[in-house]
């Protein structure tokens, strides 16, 4: 249950991509908190997708069908409906956490498999239905964008699976005004949150040499033990740590930490 704690005052530099900021700064200013929404990844479709379509037109020969973020959901599902109304017996899809399960859920896929938490690439591989032998031999699609982790890559192919990643999408650095990026971190930012490395890497790139200094005495909030260890690598003076990417999960996080 989430505390009734508010977040008054407290400002929260959301670098959450545009589609999955939106209902988050809605929930920290529902708990009077000031979200001030950076994305600092750019979500696009790969064109052309001759790759993408070749291969969905194969799920009738794959077992699995990994997808890692509902990024990877949105941009596939049209076009996986549009080949095949009915997905094929065989197959079954895995979301890598809850945001990714929904959108598959809201996008008619009945059958998902989800890890537990902390969900990320380690809880996916764990999953009974991909331990050897009983993967030995299956066929494995991975819908990602191509500066993604190659954990399940190697991890499901060292245990005989045969694995390819299909990119649906890019992950792009966003364009802003310098000034307005300056505003920011010289008006005071509380907390900084990031969902994912690529978010934390290209806010470095956004904020000026000069105010580093500054970023990284600024607290940040991640949402796996990976991020934790690349934030204190960049320089981040105090990391938070939420229990999972939820939105729920980060609310709890902020409220235990600043709620008032």
């Amino acid at each position: 249950m989430i505390s009734k704690k508010s977040l008054s005052n407290i400002r929260v530099l959301v670098t959450r991509p545009i589609a999955q900021a939106e209902k988050l700064c809605q929930r920290i200013t529902q708990h009077d908190g000031n979200a001030i929404a950076l994305p600092t990844v750019m979500i696009t479709p790969i064109e052309p997708d001759t790759d993408l379509k070749q291969t969905i037109q194969t799920l009738d020969e794959i077992d699995f069908l990994i997808f890692v973020s509902p990024n990877a959901v949105t941009m596939t599902a049209p076009l996986i409906h549009d080949l095949w109304p009915q997905l094929p017996p065989q197959l079954t899809c895995i979301a890598l956490g809850p945001g990714t399960r929904d959108a598959l859920l809201q996008h008619n896929f009945s059958v998902v498999l989800m890890p537990e938490a902390p969900f990320n690439s380690e809880s996916v591989l764990k999953l009974t239905q991909l331990q050897p032998p009983q993967i030995h031999g299956k066929k494995v699609i991975i819908v990602c964008a191509p500066d993604g982790r190659n954990l399940l890559v190697e991890q499901l192919s060292a245990r005989g699976a045969e694995v390819k990643c299909s990119y649906a999408y890019r992950r792009m650095l966003p364009q802003y005004d310098p000034a307005l990026v300056r505003q920011y971190f010289t008006t005071g930012i509380d907390v900084i949150l990031c969902t994912s490395v690529s978010c934390m890497q290209n806010l470095q790139k956004l904020v000026a040499p000069d105010l580093h200094s500054v970023l990284y005495q600024t607290p940040i909030l991640v949402i796996s033990r990976r991020m934790v260890t690349v934030a204190a690598e960049l320089g981040y003076s105090k990391v938070l740590l939420a229990d999972g990417a939820s939105d729920d999960a980060i609310i709890a996080t902020l409220l235990e930490e600043y709620g008032t």
